[in-house]
């Protein structure tokens, strides 16, 4: 996968921001995907915020301390999702990217390259469709305006078929555990695991 996202990356350079639903329903390719995206990230001189569950963290690190170096290492900005997305207690979508703005404002001030690979972990509750559609499209906004690109992986065996269409229409990209698809909105490249 590392391949298809070094060219993913290379087709939208200055063209505004990549914002990336990744669907994923096996953990070791989720682990391995993440793993392609936060090494490309670094190699491409990039700093990684990296928000992702306590769960996973650990044998994502684990992985990465592999493949990079110390002074590599050092350019991860992990934040813990729980305390991402639930940010003053509650799921806001205005006061989540709020507060991702304020994380990633020292890359900005400092004009730094940024990406973002965010786990984002829902029950089915259909109510939270509504909510989940605002913070998605205030992200992609944001990573526009930034020209960043950003990852928003969720786990297809715990996604609502609601939910999964709105992601789709809220992302110019759609990755899965085996293929890379975009633009999702116009027209479509897609790369499969057999190009990799």
């Amino acid at each position: 996968m590392e391949e298809k996202i070094i060219q993913l990356s290379n087709d939208y350079q200055h063209a505004g921001g990549i914002h990336i639903f990744f669907n994923s329903y096996n953990t070791e390719r989720y682990l391995d995907i993440a793993t392609d995206y936060v090494k490309v990230g670094i190699k491409q001189d990039k700093y990684v915020m990296l928000i992702e569950n306590e769960r996973i963290y650990p044998l994502l690190l684990q992985k990465l301390k592999k493949a990079l170096n110390p002074a590599q290492l050092e350019r991860i900005h992990y934040i813990n999702s729980f305390d991402f997305y639930l940010y003053k207690k509650n799921f806001h979508p205005s006061t989540v990217v709020d507060y991702f703005l304020q994380k990633l404002a020292p890359y900005v001030e400092k004009n730094a390259a940024i990406c973002s690979w965010g786990h984002i972990e829902w029950n089915d509750n259909h109510k939270m469709v509504a909510v989940v559609r605002e913070y998605e499209e205030k992200v992609e906004k944001l990573v526009n305006d930034l020209d960043i690109m950003a990852v928003c992986a969720y786990d297809g065996v715990r996604l609502p078929a609601q939910l999964k269409k709105t992601l789709l229409n809220c992302h110019n990209v759609y990755m899965t555990d085996d293929d890379l698809i975009y633009p999702i909105r116009t027209g479509t490249k897609n790369f499969t695991s057999k190009d990799a």
